[in-house]
């Protein structure tokens, strides 16, 4: 059996999973419920946030959460969205 992963799921929220097996098309009862939460890692160092602040990787001085040097990432450059247009009258019906 291949360990199966979640990606792509915001931080912040906690998520449930229950699993079942499938065998000869015949599927099984569900487990019991887990909770996972996604890591939250702002400054992509491969370690949790508040262990970097627990053991002095970061420093947070403001105590918001986020390690400081995550204000010194850039980010990529967004697209620029087009502006809103007025919307354009119906035609006259005949």
């Amino acid at each position: 059996m291949e360990p199966y992963a979640v990606s792509g799921l915001p931080d912040g929220a906690t998520y449930y999973f229950v699993v079942t097996a499938v065998d000869n098309g015949l599927e099984g009862l569900e487990s019991v419920e887990a909770a996972a939460q996604p890591l939250l890692d702002c400054n992509f160092n491969g370690v949790e946030d508040s262990v970097d602040i627990q053991f002095g990787i970061s420093e947070d001085n403001n105590d918001n959460g986020i390690p400081d040097d995550v204000r010194s990432l850039r980010l990529p450059p967004q697209p620029r969205r087009r502006p809103l247009e007025a919307p354009r009258p119906l035609p006259a019906l005949p």
